[in-house]
């Protein structure tokens, strides 16, 4: 009697089990979405590798472009050092050149934007000056015309630009400092005169 009742017993069992994974799917679904996770978490680790390897290779060129920026700005002329001359026949305007574009170098002359070209180099050379305090050598600036020639003398070398555009824009234009892969020469001053809301810029590309 006590053999048929645990074969009994066994068979309710089974059924019973059977019953609840009939009844209840989602006790597999559940078992796969683990996985999948875990195998999407697996897969983030991996490609997460690689990555490193590449943030810290960024790193090293990063790093690498610094010091080279460091490099260059250890040959730039001191603030206040001349540099040469500028002639702007349309304007009858002769000014020295100085590094820098702050005031008091504006008090002297026209002031060369730190770490933009050099005249006659490839890329921009940027130039500001005052229109109405110091020497003034931009007050006729809106006067300048397409196809003017602008000239800087330093020592016994001459370079000369011609005028291609004039345009008037805002302070905060900072693109008038980008670097170019010709080479041209850029004037700013404020505008209108007496007021610094805007500045007037004039573009020149250098004559060969």
């Amino acid at each position: 009697m006590s053999r048929l009742l645990l074969r009994v017993l066994r068979t309710v069992s089974v059924f019973s089990v059977a019953g609840t994974l009939a009844m209840d799917p989602m006790a597999s679904s559940v078992q796969a979405s683990d996985v999948r996770a875990n195998a999407s978490s697996s897969e983030t680790q991996k490609e997460s590798v690689p990555q490193t390897k590449k943030t810290k290779k960024n790193d090293t060129a990063n790093n690498a472009g610094s010091k080279k920026s460091q490099r260059s700005n250890a040959r730039l002329p001191a603030e206040g050092t001349r540099l040469g001359m500028m002639f702007i026949p349309r304007l009858k305007m002769r000014s020295p050149i100085v590094e820098g574009v702050t005031d008091p170098m504006f008090d002297i002359g026209m002031g060369h934007w730190p770490g933009t070209a050099m005249p006659g180099e490839r890329g921009n050379a940027v130039y500001g000056g005052h229109r109405t305090a110091g020497p003034a050598p931009l007050y006729y600036v809106e006067r300048l015309q397409v196809g003017d020639p602008i000239i800087i003398l330093k020592g016994l070398k001459k370079v000369e630009y011609r005028v291609i555009s004039k345009r008037i824009v805002k302070p905060t234009a900072l693109w008038i400092a980008h670097q170019s892969s010709g080479s041209m020469l850029t004037l700013f001053s404020c505008h209108p005169r007496h007021s610094t809301k805007q500045r007037y810029v004039i573009q020149a590309l250098l004559k060969k």
